[in-house]
């Protein structure tokens, strides 16, 4: 559940750059409000909350797909990066 909020909010941060920019997580949260069971569908809701020039800040619901029951919510930090540069700043 942490990598499908994760990914979701990485993708919606990266939705806003140029094809020269990426984003790595730097800060991401996790709080677990029901559990799902396998099989359940679920959809990731990620919302902006302040884009910087150097940073992202994301939240995100976690929701069942059949009754829209929340799962999980995230919050999260992406700093925006270069595409040219390795994740070691090299």
């Amino acid at each position: 559940m942490a990598t499908l909020l994760d990914a979701a909010m990485g993708i919606r941060c990266r939705s806003l750059l140029d094809d020269d920019h990426g984003v790595v997580t730097v800060q991401l949260s996790i709080t677990f409000a029901n559990g799902a069971k396998l099989g359940d569908q679920l959809i990731a809701k990620p919302t902006i909350i302040k884009v910087g020039r150097r940073f992202i800040m994301m939240h995100a619901d976690l929701l069942r797909q059949v009754d829209g029951v929340l799962i999980a919510h995230g919050d999260g930090t992406f700093a925006v990066n270069p595409r040219s540069q390795g994740l070691d700043g090299d």
